[in-house]
């Protein structure tokens, strides 16, 4: 027996599938949860692959949640390959200890506040060591100081947090053995040199001690993973085939005030316009109007999609694009001759919040060619398109122009 559509179903369930209304707002979303351009591209090829297989399920309703449901599981699946069997919190998207809706472990709440209740200089030297990826080389210089005293700087950091997270359930004694504590770190940051790694992992075979102590030792690394998103802050440009650039900021805020937060407020920049804002996973409306002490500056209120309760946190991504208005930040790149672009932007990073790793990107156009780059860049990512990466921390009063030349 054939059954024929309902008249609702017709109405409800277009033939051709309109991807290309939705195609950017799942873009964006999957770049909010992977912060990863190329792999967003992939799981939107992904996305698209399962809509085409899965379109005749499709019974009518909000076409725009049904695509992101779709999107989601198919993050989920990639975080499963990432992450392997471990189980994942399929209510919340990406960072699940910020996401996951207005309580935050209690846990997570007791590491922010031990690594904020560090000295200044050591807590400078455990974010610039563990969540900046510096070398010891970088730390000394960054905080004017010979480099064995950046060592113990982040060693003595561990080692109180270790106290304060409760983790040394028993301070190991002395041990009388060629490796020690801050050599068991470095074990952990796979900083040692072969000859060194040989010795730690023979004394870690030969001592209960030993590996006593590593294991409290990655408690506290542990436990700060939980918190990396609160002293880092992702900046990407991305350039299309004439230069013009879009910017994307990823960052995590905290409710500082005494009542549940609902709403939250943006200054842009000079000449810049949000052209989308995603906060706890979902894709937010942005109320605008100008700033009353600049008028050529616009605020943006966005209404949380769950309340942050005092003390807790919440991840977001905003998307701009300037304007030709007095804009504070290049437009574009400029093509010079010969093939070749150069891009410069001047990172104002005092205006930053303190304590925070400023992670800057600069995506090329696809088929861009790097030919130089100013400072030199810590990471260079080759994908669908070539990505470069710089590392810095703030310093007040030293903003840092970065520069760029490439060939397309």
């Amino acid at each position: 027996m054939t059954v024929k559509p309902s008249a609702q179903t017709e109405v409800n369930h277009p033939q051709v599938i309109p991807w290309d209304e939705y195609r950017t707002t799942l873009r964006r979303l999957l770049i909010t949860w992977t912060r990863d351009i190329d792999v967003a591209d992939d799981l939107l090829q992904d996305t698209y692959l399962r809509v085409q297989a899965g379109w005749h399920t499709y019974r009518g309703g909000d076409l725009h949640a049904w695509l992101v449901t779709i999107a989601k599981n198919v993050f989920y699946s990639h975080l499963r390959k990432q992450r392997g069997a471990a189980i994942i919190d399929e209510t919340v998207v990406g960072d699940t200890s910020s996401w996951a809706g207005s309580s935050v472990h209690v846990e997570t709440f007791v590491v922010r506040e031990a690594i904020h209740a560090l000295p200044p200089h050591l807590q400078t030297a455990l974010i610039l060591r563990h969540f900046g990826e510096f070398s010891y080389q970088q730390i000394a210089e960054r905080c004017h100081c010979p480099v064995g005293t950046a060592r113990q700087r982040v060693w003595t950091a561990i080692r109180r947090l270790r106290q304060q997270l409760g983790a040394a359930r028993k301070e190991p004694r002395s041990m009388h053995h060629k490796v020690n504590g801050i050599q068991l770190l470095e074990y952990l940051y796979g900083a040692l040199s072969a000859d060194q790694l040989e010795a730690v992992k023979a004394q870690l075979k030969e001592s209960e001690e030993a590996r006593r102590e590593l294991q409290q030792l990655q408690e506290v690394m542990s436990s700060l993973n939980q918190v990396a998103g609160d002293f880092l802050l992702f900046y990407l440009v991305e350039l299309d085939e004439d230069g013009a650039a879009t910017y994307y900021t990823w960052g995590r805020m905290r409710n500082m005030t005494e009542r549940p937060l609902t709403e939250f407020t943006m200054i842009n920049a000079t000449g810049s316009i949000s052209d989308f804002a995603a906060f706890q996973g979902e894709v937010v409306a942005l109320e605008a109007k100008p700033w009353e002490q600049d008028p050529t500056r616009l605020v943006y209120v966005a209404h949380l999609p769950t309340p942050v309760m005092p003390g807790d946190c919440f991840d977001g991504m905003v998307i701009m694009h300037m304007s030709e208005d007095r804009p504070a930040l290049p437009r574009k790149a400029i093509k010079v001759a010969d093939g070749r672009w150069r891009f410069s932007q001047q990172l104002g990073l005092g205006a930053q919040r303190d304590a925070t790793i400023i992670i800057q990107g600069v995506r090329l156009p696809c088929g861009g060619e790097l030919l130089a780059a100013h400072p030199p860049v810590d990471s260079v990512k080759q994908d669908r398109a070539t990505t470069v990466f710089w590392r810095f921390m703030p310093v007040p009063d030293q903003p840092i122009e970065i520069r760029i030349e490439y060939r397309r």
